[in-house]
């Protein structure tokens, strides 16, 4: 069975850093989740750019909310924050960014990480966005991601998922 990723995750171990950082290029703006959680000490939050802005949300009460489907549902069921980038109208972003999901066992035998982000993209904003997901090797661990893009019908995005997660994992 699975046990959900505490919404305050306990910072990863020195061996998970060293697998994460193995992971992140300078080419990129880096912004890191472990075990669904942004993980500040990571990410490369003081490299965006002007006109970017990423926000932490608390989720409304699951009784004000509509579902999609039933994935969306248990993704709201297990997290209480989601993240919101904000790309302003005409802001063009040189470097890619990129998303970086790693899920290790730091809390446990197996756990479920629900990471939610939602990216706006304002008229005529141009980015490439990479949604990488990674894993501890042989983990045993289920992610239930939600990634939105909304994009403005002038904006020019190119967004890349990329997944090499470990065999024991589900996505």
């Amino acid at each position: 069975s699975f046990l959900p990723a505490q919404l305050e995750t306990p910072q990863p171990s020195h061996d998970t850093i060293q697998k994460i950082q193995n992971q992140l290029s300078s080419e990129f703006i880096n912004n890191v989740f472990h075990n669904g959680v942004l993980n500040k000490t990571l990410s490369a939050l003081d490299e965006l750019p002007s006109g970017v802005r990423l926000d932490e949300r608390t989720c409304k009460s699951l009784s004000e909310r509509e579902f999609a489907d039933s994935f969306e549902a248990l993704n709201a069921v297990y997290s209480e924050k989601y993240y919101n980038l904000e790309v302003a109208p005409d802001t063009a972003i040189s470097r890619s960014l990129q998303f970086l999901f790693f899920s290790s066992l730091e809390q446990g035998p197996a756990i479920i990480a629900s990471p939610n982000v939602t990216v706006n993209i304002g008229d005529r904003a141009s980015l490439s966005l990479i949604e990488s997901y990674e894993g501890q090797e042989d983990a045993r661990y289920f992610v239930n991601s939600q990634f939105d893009l909304n994009i403005a019908e002038s904006a020019k995005v190119s967004h890349v998922r990329v997944q090499t997660e470990s065999k024991r994992a589900i996505n």
